[in-house]
């Protein structure tokens, strides 16, 4: 977890906390919850999982598979980004295309895990042992908190007290669930001391959980065609809106709330995360912090300590980026005259 002053100053907030998960084995968190489910179906004995998935946890799960010496069956919509596609055949998985929703791709592997008996890996809350791996996130954030509380002045995270908000990208949320899960058991043993409130950021074109949230309902109900460029929260919850709806409860005991974002707002807070901070993350990576610009207009983040959770690697679902590369004879003179037409630009 790293600081981020002048980002923080952008946002009017007292300090903004960076989640760098896109840092573990496969490139983002969906580790977290694969590396416990693996371990599980281990102890169980089996041999075959089985995961539905936009692209990240495919990638896991054929990882940590392969790391176990089990087989993996991995779905994914036919719109995958190719950079997980590849990553997730690299590790030997039986990969499979479908035509359809993120949705289409959950109802098969449930269908073929209740007939053939297959351990699923499905990173909604199908299987409680992956759910459990997303409070590791919120171990690690008090974690950082308390070190800085031990050298007080001479660390830029926040001392004295856990993040008032953390914001975090949602499909159907089992992530967001986890970190409040975590600081759920951490308050009952007397490790922390406050409950941070959980932010769900969704995309405009895939919004259940916002929805609701905005319209004060207490279900969610799924959306059929989720159109939006950070795939993975493109996530409709066709045929388990009950997950959305554990989901919106988990937001509201925490005291959080929901916040929607448009692609153009995650492309420009993936610019800014890459030209600030240095760090490159694919959109959904960047949503998060999205979600946080877009409360940061409305006033609600001043005098704040927030964490943003970057879910993923950049080079995992690329988008090309604005402007050129010129090519230029390989003279000191050619490049200087280069510099000066970028300059212009």
């Amino acid at each position: 977890m790293i600081a981020a002053p002048r980002l923080a100053e952008r946002l009017g907030a007292a300090q903004l906390l960076l989640k760098c998960e896109f840092g573990n084995p496969t490139g983002s968190f969906k580790d977290r919850p694969i590396s416990i489910g693996i371990t599980k179906a281990v102890e169980f004995g089996r041999d075959t999982v089985i995961v539905a998935s936009s692209g990240n946890a495919a990638a896991s799960v054929a990882a940590y598979a392969a790391r176990a010496g089990m087989r993996a069956i991995v779905l994914v919509p036919e719109n995958t980004s190719a950079e997980k596609v590849s990553q997730t055949l690299f590790h030997n998985a039986a990969l499979i295309r479908t035509r359809g929703t993120f949705s289409d791709c959950y109802a098969v592997g449930l269908e073929l895990t209740q007939s053939a008996g297959f351990v699923n890996m499905s990173t909604t809350f199908l299987n409680p042992y992956t759910v459990e791996g997303n409070k590791e996130i919120a171990f690690e954030i008090h974690v950082a908190c308390a070190q800085a509380d031990a050298s007080a002045g001479e660390s830029t995270l926040p001392a004295n007290h856990e993040p008032h908000e953390i914001f975090v990208p949602v499909g159907a949320g089992p992530m967001l669930v986890g970190i409040s899960n975590g600081y759920r058991d951490m308050l009952r043993l007397g490790l922390c001391r406050s409950y941070p409130a959980m932010v769900a950021v969704q995309a405009k074109g895939c919004r259940p959980i916002a929805a609701a949230w905005e319209n004060g309902a207490t279900e969610v109900q799924a959306e059929p065609n989720p159109q939006t460029i950070a795939k993975g929260i493109g996530d409709g919850l066709c045929g388990y809106a009950e997950d959305g709806t554990h989901t919106l409860r988990a937001v509201r005991t925490t005291g959080g709330y929901a916040v929607t974002v448009s692609d153009a707002g995650i492309l420009e807070a993936q610019r800014l995360l890459a030209e600030t901070e240095g760090l490159f993350v694919e959109p959904t990576g960047a949503a998060g912090l999205a979600g946080a610009m877009n409360a940061a207009a409305d006033g609600c983040l001043s005098g704040k300590t927030i964490v943003v959770i970057l879910s993923g690697h950049g080079l995992k679902d690329r988008v090309e980026p604005d402007g050129d590369s010129p090519l230029v004879d390989a003279t000191s003179r050619a490049v200087l005259s280069a510099l000066k037409e970028t300059a212009r630009d």
